[in-house]
Order: C-alpha cells, then structure tokens, then sequence
C-alpha cells in the first residue's frame, strides 16, 4: 500500500453496489479518478497525469468483516492515458 500511495493519488466516484443471494458477495462498479505522481516500475514516465478509469471490485465478507477484495480495470486503458 505505501507504494500506491507513494505512485498514486486516487478517489473512488460513483460507486455503486451490488448484492446476490450469497450474503458474503458483494460486487461494486466505480470511477477512479486519479493523479499518477510517481513512476511506478514497469510503466511509463509519470508526470502528474490526471485519469478517470472505470473499474469494479468484488468483496467476500466473513462476520461482517472484509476479508477478501478482487478489483477489475483495464491496464491497456490505463496506460494509454497516462502515456
């Protein structure tokens, strides 16, 4: 996490939520509204480049805890906007 915060500066914006019939599934689409701040390895020069990318989550919950958080974003987009 340091090295996100370190690389990236990000919010969250028009999270919506999703329920199933399992309890401990959720799912969430969001906007993540960004600032690149610092060169993460591997990807290009950071500049201070703004992005919005679309994104998705899915949360398994255990006795109303977050224990597990899978998300979803297209790099390829990514790394077109911050090119």
């Amino acid at each position: 996490m340091a090295d996100m915060d370190r690389c990236y500066s990000e919010e969250l914006k028009d999270i919506v939520l999703y329920s199933s019939s399992y309890p401990e599934k959720i799912a969430a689409s969001f906007m993540v509204h960004g600032i690149y701040k610092e060169g993460d390895e591997g990807f290009p020069e950071a500049k201070g480049q703004k992005y919005v990318l679309p994104a998705a989550a899915f949360l398994e919950l255990r006795d109303g805890l977050i224990i597990k958080v899978t998300t979803y974003y297209n790099l390829q987009q990514w790394i077109k906007l911050v090119s």
